[in-house]
């Protein structure tokens, strides 16, 4: 499988991230670190940020069942979206955040597995695509 991630803004208060899969054998994406707080500059521009908030997110998934979004946290993850077909969520007014405490090693980190029906997830066929862009609040 080809996977992409590109940062298209990395702005002192705002990052936007593309994020690419195309399917070229059976292999998936299964909790794939896509964003990792830890090596992202927050607001001061020195330290990681505290914790990252999702603001929006646009997706289109064409051939996987769904692209699970999550968050890495304390004792595992946490859903952010399942994404399938043409998908957009808005959350400005609130953006998502982790639920674990902020500025925990590890925690906060944004991560992707790829879900087919028949296989489960981490699965695929070839042919599977998906395009991602979010656009995170750095706190």
């Amino acid at each position: 499988m080809a996977y992409t991630t590109k940062t298209l803004l990395d702005g002192k208060r705002h990052l936007i991230i593309a994020l690419f899969g195309e399917a070229t054998d059976a292999t998936g994406e299964n909790a794939v670190v896509k964003v990792d707080r830890s090596a992202i500059l927050g607001p001061d521009g020195v330290n990681p940020p505290t914790y990252l908030a999702i603001e929006e997110v646009w997706g289109t998934v064409g051939g996987f069942e769904a692209v699970h979004l999550e968050w890495t946290e304390a004792g595992g993850i946490e859903p952010i979206a399942f994404l399938s077909g043409d998908s957009y969520h808005d959350w400005s007014d609130a953006p998502l955040h982790p639920s674990s405490a902020p500025g925990v090693v590890g925690d906060g980190d944004i991560i992707v597995s790829t879900y087919d029906s028949v296989g489960g997830v981490g699965v695929a066929i070839a042919g599977d695509t998906y395009y991602i862009k979010l656009k995170i609040r750095k706190k």
